[in-house]
């Protein structure tokens, strides 16, 4: 991919993790859905965890997959930290000058460490909720699910749930409140996958956003030919 190509790509990916995880911090603050943003789950009916663990099972992947993007441009083009960053909105910005350099800070800030922040956030509001697991189909009348209490981060290594019949087990769910716990029919699922959705793709956003730092400050290398056009302008000529 060019520099453009990345460039491109990199803007809508982090845009749209930007509104997408800071429609759900602000839901889940008690705010109006902003930006027509849609995470899949409402506070009145699911509860502020199950809001925040979805802005999570959404956002963090996507911030993966932006720094990724972000990592190759860092690694293709640039001499300089500004130069590594890929220019948005203002082309041919001289990311050089004590302006563009302030840009680009805040490029970074805005759409790298805000979003950064937000999952953060909403794994620790997710971990706020209850868990429980559903009441088998043929208990008496009256039977209580089990449920586990919010803010013990259970959420990051979830109970096994028992086996009611061979092969069969009855689904962990994360709910509103205690009240919904022992009901257990509403908010959302929880499985297997609810691990990597909480612990591997935010941990390995976190690895690439360490080494994405270390790409933006590495020592230049020696000048050679551009691999597109685009390197001679912004990479050759943005050094003052």
């Amino acid at each position: 991919m060019s520099r453009e190509h990345l460039t491109l790509l990199w803007k809508w990916l982090a845009l749209g993790l930007l509104l997408y995880v800071l429609a759900g911090v602000v839901t889940v603050q008690g705010g109006g859905d902003i930006f027509g943003g849609k995470t899949g789950a409402s506070p009145e009916k699911d509860g502020n965890a199950v809001v925040a663990y979805m802005t999570v099972v959404l956002g963090a992947p996507l911030f993966c997959l932006s720094m990724l993007v972000a990592l190759l441009y860092a690694r293709r083009h640039g001499t300089a930290w500004h130069e590594r960053v890929p220019v948005l909105l203002l082309e041919g910005l001289r990311t050089g000058s004590w302006e563009g350099r302030v840009f680009q800070g805040a490029v970074i800030f805005v759409l790298v460490l805000l979003p950064l922040y937000g999952i953060g956030h909403s794994i620790r509001i997710a971990n706020d909720g209850p868990i429980c697991e559903q009441v088998p189909d043929g208990s008496p009348p009256g039977t209580e699910a089990r449920f586990w209490p919010g803010g013990h981060w259970t959420i990051l290594d979830l109970p096994d749930p028992i086996e009611y019949a061979p092969g069969r087990r009855e689904q962990l769910r994360l709910v509103k409140d205690e009240a919904a716990a022992k009901i257990c029919k509403s908010g959302f699922q929880l499985d297997w996958y609810t691990f990597w959705f909480m612990v591997v793709f935010p941990g390995a956003g976190m690895a690439l956003l360490l080494l994405w730092i270390g790409m933006l400050f590495r020592p230049a290398g020696r000048k050679r030919a551009p691999a597109d056009p685009g390197d001679a302008v912004a990479g050759w000529h943005q050094s003052g």
